[in-house]
């Protein structure tokens, strides 16, 4: 495996994050690029996507012409990062999510496409916020966003007992 260190940096900001890209190849002797991520050199500061004023109680619509407030108001500009990582937080601890990232247009008024719907699920481990908070984390879910302009997080499904969702992360 051959392998090559790169940094990518906004110019704006200043931040960069450090990636290293490897070569190796299939059964078939075909080359394929990994990219691995510095997460920690990037310090994501998670912040709440969805349900930043009132945890998400019911799952969003499926007519993308009438997509909730909550979902519309909170679009994430993507601008020349790459990666969403979604960390989902439950009120239950046998909660989980389903996600659904939705392209907009520039102007937010237009969806342009869908990814692929994404799950998290709190496993036999149920990590929580503290002892007394009653807030448990799932897993993170990641989306390569790459050339998408605006992005949305469309609830898909809630699973759990009364649970309650907040959806934070951010781009990368």
């Amino acid at each position: 495996m051959a392998e090559q260190s790169t940094r990518i940096a906004d110019q704006d900001t200043g931040d960069y994050v450090a990636t290293r890209d490897a070569y190796e190849q299939d059964d078939a002797l075909n080359n394929r690029v990994i990219q691995i991520i510095d997460w920690a050199g990037r310090q994501l500061t998670p912040t709440a996507i969805r349900g930043g004023a009132a945890a998400v109680t019911t799952v969003d619509g499926v007519d993308l012409t009438a997509l909730p407030a909550d979902l519309t108001g909170n679009l994430l500009t993507v601008g020349d990062k790459t990666v969403i990582v979604v960390i989902p937080e439950h009120s239950a601890e046998d909660g989980g999510v389903y996600v659904t990232p939705i392209i907009f247009n520039d102007a937010g008024d237009t969806v342009l496409g869908v990814r692929t719907t994404k799950s998290s699920a709190m496993g036999t481990i149920k990590f929580r916020q503290g002892a007394a908070s009653g807030i448990y984390s799932s897993p993170a879910l990641e989306w390569d966003v790459m050339g998408a302009v605006k992005i949305g997080l469309h609830i898909t499904q809630i699973d759990g007992t009364a649970n309650e969702v907040i959806l934070k992360g951010g781009l990368i």
